[in-house]
């Protein structure tokens, strides 16, 4: 079963937090959270 699928069963309440955490997941891993952060040298 998906998280997705997982989180839609879920009643509303507890709804919206599972995917908030889908969405910081998702968004932490397209954005490369598993690769060293760069700093910017101005």
């Amino acid at each position: 079963m998906s998280t997705l699928s997982v989180v839609e069963d879920q009643p509303l309440d507890q709804r919206a937090e599972g995917y908030t955490q889908l969405y910081d997941a998702l968004r932490t891993q397209l954005e490369g959270g598993d690769l060293p952060s760069r700093e910017l040298k101005n």
